[in-house]
């Protein structure tokens, strides 16, 4: 009898000690997280609204890196915020932004590299329905990275 208990609280309760084990595991910080403040996170994500109020408020907050040494042009760069990257362009001074766009990060990769997709480490794919679209999807963002030096 006593080894039926067990076998059953096994059975039944294994399977939520798993999960709960599991999910503390996802809990815990990533290497590319570990660095990460508002400012680049807003960034990545495209709150524009954040990265003006931080950048007005804190100048300094645009020399910021993460963990794999992006700033916050690369960390748009990577995941193809047009619009944070086109604000940047046209609220900085040009030499605060040519700074910005020779910077490379730790794989050193620049923001040409970041823009085609090149990297080694994909984040995230672009799902856009045919071939053709994605390609017209992918010279529009290199003109946007490429145009924006001038």
């Amino acid at each position: 009898m006593f080894v039926i208990c067990i076998v059953i609280q096994i059975y039944i309760f294994g399977p939520i000690f798993l999960f709960l084990y599991i999910l503390a595991g996802l809990n815990e910080p990533t290497k590319e997280m570990d660095k990460d403040n508002a400012f680049l996170t807003a960034a990545k994500n495209g709150i524009m609204e954040i990265v003006l109020a931080l950048k007005s408020k804190i100048p300094s907050v645009m020399h910021e890196t993460n963990s794999n040494n992006e700033n916050v042009l690369l960390v748009a760069v990577k995941n193809r915020q047009t619009k944070i990257v086109e604000e940047l362009k046209n609220n900085l001074d040009k030499k605060l932004f040519d700074n910005l766009i020779l910077e490379v990060d730790d794989m050193e990769n620049t923001v040409l590299h970041l823009a085609s997709g090149t990297t080694t480490h994909n984040e995230r794919t672009w799902q856009i329905a045919g071939s053709a679209m994605q390609m017209m999807w992918d010279i529009k963002w290199y003109e946007v990275c490429m145009f924006s030096r001038s």
